[in-house]
């Protein structure tokens, strides 16, 4: 029962990544999916970037376009924050923040209880064992050139 209900969800988030690519918010993705409200249709966009898997094309594209949405995002702001507007420094931080994450950059620290995978309270969602990978790409690219 879990296992369909497992995939389920992620028949779910597949839905939701598509539409969202085609453009809609996540209002209307939530009423299309059948999320109560937003924050579902959020959530599960979240959860499919985040189990996105390198062959998957669809996934791939949801990335650049979020990553394009970003760099629009903090175009729009940074000479404020190059001004010297401290909102502005503070949101340029949070966009840098969130495209490393869907980069796989960012690494949550060790929570006392072992190795977490998800950091509470910023979000970041991409485990130690992902920046060894990266690391481990790094290093073959080098030795490669």
């Amino acid at each position: 029962m879990t296992s369909t209900r497992a995939a389920r969800a992620r028949e779910k988030e597949n839905e939701v990544i598509a539409l969202r690519l085609e453009g809609f918010d996540f209002d209307t993705i939530a009423r299309k999916v059948g999320y109560r409200d937003r924050s579902g249709a959020w959530k599960a966009y979240q959860n499919a970037l985040v189990r996105q898997g390198n062959d998957d094309e669809t996934f791939e594209d949801a990335i650049r376009l979020e990553l394009a949405r970003l760099d629009a995002l903090q175009a729009s702001i940074f000479d404020a924050a190059q001004r010297g507007d401290l909102a502005a420094h503070d949101r340029v931080l949070k966009i840098m923040k969130h495209r490393d994450r869907l980069k796989g950059y960012a690494v949550a620290p060790r929570s006392r209880r072992g190795d977490s995978d998800q950091d509470d309270n910023d979000n970041v969602v991409v485990g130690p064992h992902k920046l060894d990978e990266l690391r481990a790409k790094v290093r073959s690219e080098r030795a490669g050139q």
